[in-house]
């Protein structure tokens, strides 16, 4: 049963993986169309994004397919083997794609009509990220004369490499992350640890209050206010807690169909996201463009960037307290490590599951609920939105975490 599972899940995150990727793997199909001929790629018919979109999607799902293969053959050695494949996928497809010839139109760089230049894609894409177009430059009245030499200097390859070094860092994390969080819920499935995560977001979820009571007092809301305002929230949360205590095995199973149809309701909606982008029709009201999603997920990879080195930091330094938290808990100290890195990304902490007990596994998913991300992901974007919140941010998530783990004690006491 298990192994079935499992192999549902690897199919399932193929064909997710591969409906994200439909758009990336079109624009890279049309610049191959449209360089076999003659080996030039017409301007006008080069999609800005295909570097680095288009490799990151081949690396993905190369990565995505071999893995299954990689945990059955690899073992341990599985995620590293997938994202050096994945890497070198990447980085391949990347040095392809840059090297190929885009024959550009310069007529409105040295003012004179119809004076086309055949120069490197990769330093096209950094001419059409950098510079502001002569159209548009000359409908809001700046003369793109004054940028010519910029201009020039980029498209012959003039310019900081940090502009490709920030898009090679930031594939080089996704992939990565990706690749672990992959690997660590399907060995979940493969030794039944997904009733254990099941049943930690539970109580985690039951214990939500407490982050939106704090969160809500910190920010100027009276007690009376949030409680109005919240009602649905808070008897659900009571209703969640009534039935892990009384129904444990049921309402495990209850939540675990409903995270199997937000799955699908996921898929669906890339599978839109992708259609509406390429042919402009929305099969869905209201559907938020897909650009949008992916600016978000490359804003995560941005701020991930320090924050899982510095997790890796403090868990190397503070390795005998956090063994001393994991023996007055009853957890072993991996489960202990798992809520600090739980802190900056759920993704260390969720591939660090299979080394931990059964009570951390509990424990470490109940804290997830609340505490996930605080100082990384969730931190960065207060600061960039509105920093007047960022401490009432802080203070809410953890002490959302602090209760949920207390709760996910208090229910496993039986296992310690």
């Amino acid at each position: 049963m298990k192994n079935k599972s499992y192999g549902i899940y690897c199919i399932s995150v193929l064909l997710l993986v591969i409906a994200a990727s439909v758009y990336p793997i079109i624009m890279g199909a049309r610049i191959l169309a449209d360089w076999l001929p003659d080996g030039i790629v017409a301007a006008a018919d080069y999609p800005k994004y295909v570097i680095s979109y288009t490799p990151l999607s081949l690396a993905l799902i190369a990565g995505t397919a071999l893995l299954p293969l990689f945990v059955r053959y690899l073992k341990k050695w599985a995620t590293p083997a997938a994202s050096a494949l994945s890497l070198g996928i990447f980085f391949a497809a990347e040095h392809f794609l840059e090297g190929l010839t885009v024959e550009a139109d310069i007529s409105g760089l040295i003012m004179v009509p119809n004076v086309t230049e055949n120069v490197d894609l990769g330093n096209w894409q950094m001419y059409m990220c950098a510079i502001t177009p002569p159209r548009v430059s000359y409908e809001i009245g700046i003369e793109p004369i004054d940028f010519s030499k910029t201009q020039v200097g980029i498209l012959a390859g003039e310019y900081s490499p940090a502009f490709k070094l920030h898009f090679y860092l930031i594939s080089t994390v996704l992939i990565i992350a990706i690749t672990g969080c992959i690997y660590g819920f399907g060995q979940m499935l493969k030794s039944g640890d997904r009733l254990f995560f099941s049943r930690g977001m539970l109580i985690g979820t039951g214990t939500l209050p407490v982050t939106m009571i704090v969160g809500g007092l910190l920010s100027g809301l009276s007690f009376l206010q949030i409680v109005l305002q919240s009602l649905p929230v808070l008897l659900f949360c009571f209703l969640l807690m009534f039935g892990i205590w009384r129904f444990p095995e049921q309402t495990v199973r209850a939540f675990t169909v409903f995270a199997d149809v937000i799955r699908l309701l996921t898929t669906i909606g890339l599978i839109a996201g992708a259609f509406c982008y390429m042919t402009g029709f929305s099969l869905l009201p209201d559907l938020a463009p897909l650009e949008d999603a992916m600016a978000v997920v490359s804003s995560i990879g941005i701020v991930l960037l320090g924050s899982l080195p510095t997790a890796e930091l403090l868990q190397r330094v503070l390795k005998k307290p956090l063994s001393f938290i994991g023996r007055k808990t009853g957890m072993n100290d991996s489960s202990a490590a798992g809520l600090l890195m739980g802190i900056v990304s759920p993704v260390p902490a969720i591939t660090m599951m299979e080394k931990m007990d059964e009570r951390g596994k509990i424990v470490n998913a109940t804290f997830l609920v609340s505490a996930a991300s605080t100082i990384a992901a969730h931190m960065g974007f207060t600061f960039g939105t509105d920093p007047d919140f960022v401490v009432p941010l802080l203070v809410a998530k953890l002490a959302g975490g602090i209760a949920a783990v207390c709760a996910a004690l208090f229910f496993t006491k039986n296992s310690a």
